[in-house]
């Protein structure tokens, strides 16, 4: 099996045989997410790794990565993790848990993450909760890289729209669209976004190579593209966020899935699949 990279980010590498697939399906839809953990003598991290619709041949994302800033160094959760763990259960909810410890320069960071496929709806609810053990002025940021179409994703666009007060990415081709959403406790806007591409300065270079904390924010592109978001959160000890991906054949309904997940929330959406709830 391979890890493969975020757009822009490092060579694929081989990567440990912990590969956990979710899925759920509806009437007309199906959607499924994969979690990944990394075992090598240069990666120890874990992530999303695939966003499917239809069937695992349908990658509409490929990985979604999750990054910190503390101020003076940039990490990622896959590559830069000291230690990773990857599990799941399947009794009534299918869902994969991630942990990960992440050395910053005063400290670590510990992210510990859920996922699970929504049980009505073609969308994914991923749940960040990161504990901090150092200083610093923290800002942690989502990069995805959309994959929709043929083609792999060589001509997909991207734009940043709004819905009930939500800041939302969405990516399209061939009539498929994949729309990203934020919500960390009221906050339900970007602090930035990168719509990038290799023509250009990708998400992952503006995020984490540049390692400067700041985004060069754009709301729109087109090619082979990748979107990043941020999240401020300043000097504190912890700080929890959810992070919703949602598909449809149309931008109004990708959109309205990606916000209604995010919007329902976490143990919301796990109680849809518990019968005596």
């Amino acid at each position: 099996m391979t890890g493969l990279g975020a757009l822009g980010g490092a060579e694929a590498v081989a990567a440990d045989d912990v590969d956990i697939p979710l899925s759920a399906r509806g009437d007309g839809w199906e959607v499924g997410v994969s979690a990944e953990q990394y075992d090598t003598s240069d990666q120890q991290g874990a992530r999303l790794e695939d966003v499917y619709s239809g069937d695992r041949s349908n990658i509409v994302v490929d990985a979604l990565d999750t990054v910190v800033y503390d101020g003076s160094v940039t990490r990622n959760t896959r590559a830069d993790a000291s230690s990773s763990e990857v599990n799941v259960t399947t009794s009534y909810v299918a869902e994969a848990y991630m942990s990960t410890t992440v050395p910053v320069a005063d400290g670590t960071v510990d992210l510990y993450q859920m996922v699970l496929a929504a049980e009505d709806r073609p969308a994914i609810l991923l749940e960040s909760e990161a504990t901090i053990d150092a200083s610093g002025e923290f800002t942690f940021y989502t990069i995805a890289t959309p994959t929709i179409g043929s083609d792999d994703g060589a001509d997909n666009e991207a734009w940043l729209t709004d819905h009930d007060g939500y800041d939302v990415i969405v990516a399209t081709h061939d009539g498929q669209y994949v729309a990203f959403a934020q919500r960390q406790d009221w906050r339900k806007e970007f602090d930035g976004q990168r719509i990038g591409t290799v023509d250009g300065e990708t998400a992952w270079d503006d995020i984490y190579t540049d390692n400067d904390g700041w985004i060069d924010s754009n709301e729109s592109n087109r090619g082979r593209i990748d979107v990043g978001v941020g999240l401020y959160g300043g000097d504190v000890d912890s700080l929890s966020w959810l992070t919703g991906i949602g598909i449809g054949g149309s931008e109004d309904a990708a959109v309205s899935n990606a916000v209604s997940v995010v919007d329902s929330g976490y143990e919301s959406e796990r109680e849809k699949y518990i019968p005596w709830s």
